[in-house]
């Protein structure tokens, strides 16, 4: 009963904005519609698959920013943590005391644009793995059954990013050499 309170007062919401943000007759509106998606680098084998161990699901995460010292220029100060680990699939118990991650892709679009490489070396934006920077293409082991905590981070002020702007940031781990 509750869902459909809620239900309807979203839709109802909805439909009040809709109509009091109706344009008139003469104007012109345009809307923008935008798909993202990733193709896998490689096939996973040997049943092994990437889980989340964390709290947020690993396309959810958020981003607090502030802005910078230098005019046009932001940061980001908080971001979600995002916390995976190395299963065997056939048995989620079974997981990985070792394996070899890379970033392989880290990506960027601001203000309803088009996904862009970040620019390596760049103050865009950068992730971190257990509170140490990731270069994207370096491979790094990880020989341990622990999970791994990423974050998103700005490396220094960014002017990649204008006020207002909604953000996404996307890094594609690939695992492989798992033990």
């Amino acid at each position: 009963m509750e869902f459909k309170k809620v239900t309807t007062a979203v839709f109802s919401a909805l439909f009040i904005a809709s109509v009091s943000a109706a344009p008139s007759p003469s104007e012109d509106v345009t809307a923008t519609f935008q798909w993202v998606g990733t193709v896998p680098v490689v096939e996973p084998g040997n049943n092994w698959k990437i889980i989340n161990t964390g709290v947020i699901d690993h396309s959810n995460g958020s981003m607090t920013f502030k802005p910078g010292a230098t005019a046009d220029h932001y940061e980001i100060i908080d971001s979600s943590e995002l916390r995976f680990s190395v299963v065997d699939g056939g048995n989620a118990d079974a997981v990985a005391t070792s394996f070899d991650y890379t970033l392989t892709k880290l990506r960027f679009a601001a203000g309803g644009g088009f996904m862009s490489d970040v620019t390596p070396g760049s103050e865009e934006f950068a992730i971190t793995a257990d509170g140490t920077l990731l270069a994207v293409g370096s491979l790094i082991n990880h020989a341990s059954p622990n999970d791994i905590s990423l974050k998103v981070t700005t490396p220094g002020e960014t002017n990649a990013v204008n006020a207002g702007d909604e953000v996404v940031v996307q890094g594609v781990i690939l695992v492989n050499n798992q033990l």
